[in-house]
């Protein structure tokens, strides 16, 4: 726990601050697991500063299969363990994780842009949601999604020599002559 938080920490410091703060009007970037994403058909951008994505590419691409109920303007996304639910228009989204149901409400109504027909979410709630932490880099107007078990599942590998240092019957305060 303790890594997962410095490593986190270290992501996160800098020039990243909460959403709203410091972003104008317009288009901003996302970076996913420290690529850019490219959206499509429409591009994430600030609304009544939030940060809203084109729903269906950004949960896609975050591991979920989405659907759409045009009749009653509902959307969903399913992963193995959570389902969100909304209806566009309006602040209420159903989460339901591992059979759990919790409502959470919204700043920004989900909304379908009519010039793209592309139907724009606040990013934060639903990556949140689906486990991914979420970061605003203010400078570059980019939102940064990152999926912690993709981050730390080579954490293992990554450190096996330390672990084995730990695991081993070592003298960290003994002075070692060293030659070289």
């Amino acid at each position: 726990i303790f890594t997962v938080t410095l490593i986190l920490t270290v992501i996160f410091s800098g020039t990243i601050s909460s959403f709203g703060g410091n972003a104008a009007a317009g288009e901003v970037k996302v970076q996913l697991n420290g690529e850019n994403f490219a959206f499509t058909n429409a591009a994430a951008k600030i609304v009544n500063g939030k940060a809203m994505v084109p729903f269906r590419q950004i949960l896609e691409a975050l591991g979920a299969t989405v659907t759409y109920d045009p009749a009653i303007k509902t959307v969903s996304a399913k992963t193995a363990d959570t389902e969100i639910v909304f209806t566009v228009g309006e602040a209420d989204v159903k989460v339901i994780q591992n059979g759990i149901e919790s409502i959470k409400t919204v700043d920004v109504a989900p909304f379908i842009d009519g010039a793209t027909q592309t139907t724009y979410v606040p990013v934060r709630i639903f990556a949140e949601s689906l486990g991914y932490c979420v970061g605003w880099d203010a400078e570059e107007k980019t939102v940064i999604l990152i999926d912690p078990a993709e981050l730390f599942g080579t954490v293992d590998e990554d450190f096996s020599i330390i672990k084995k240092m730990l695991k081993a019957d070592f003298d960290y305060e003994q002075a070692y002559k060293t030659k070289g």
